[in-house]
């Protein structure tokens, strides 16, 4: 079982850890747990961190708030991923945790749409010509900042939406 030790290697890196991670299902299962929870805050809390969690998610983040320059680089860093799931809300305004999403019916809704808007948003994500290797990197994108899962290691078409993609959806709301 996952303990303190193996919490904070992760969530020290800025991983959002989810309870519906396969992945990370052991150390979100032991900071689900009341008592794992507030012993790590309280341990994180000597660094000057807090653990944060809610909605089936957790993460660390500082006492204090960031500084400007701080603040334009958390945006700098994220802004793919943000438009990511902008884009993603877009597409399918009601997924939600938990629910299955599929490349191939993605991209299907997406050429439908005929925006130019998305599409820009798409070729701001990935880097390419056509659109299916500008849909292969924004769910490279998405899986690779844990808010996709495939859901089986076999299966390349089929992923998962784990309990992290609410922290950014929270942020897109936020800023549009």
């Amino acid at each position: 079982m996952a303990g303190m030790k193996e919490a904070f290697a992760v969530l020290s890196k800025g991983v959002i850890v989810s309870l519906n991670s396969q992945k990370y299902h052991e150390i979100a299962n032991f900071l689900n747990v009341d008592e794992n929870f507030e012993a790590f805050d309280e341990t994180v809390g000597r660094l000057g961190y807090r653990l944060e969690g809610e909605n089936g998610y957790f993460y660390l983040v500082r006492d204090e708030r960031l500084s400007g320059d701080e603040l334009e680089r958390f945006i700098s860093t994220h802004k793919k991923l943000i438009v990511a799931v902008a884009l993603l809300k877009q597409i399918y305004p009601l997924v939600g945790v938990g629910e299955t999403l599929t490349q191939t019916h993605f991209t299907a809704e997406l050429l439908k749409k005929e925006d130019e808007t998305i599409l820009q948003m798409l070729r701001f994500i990935g880097s390419g010509s056509d659109t299916k290797t500008l849909i292969e990197a924004f769910f490279k994108l998405l899986e690779k900042h844990d808010l996709i899962e495939r859901v089986a290691a076999e299966d390349r078409d089929r992923y998962k939406i784990l309990s992290s993609y609410g922290y950014y959806v929270k942020i897109v709301e936020s800023a549009f």
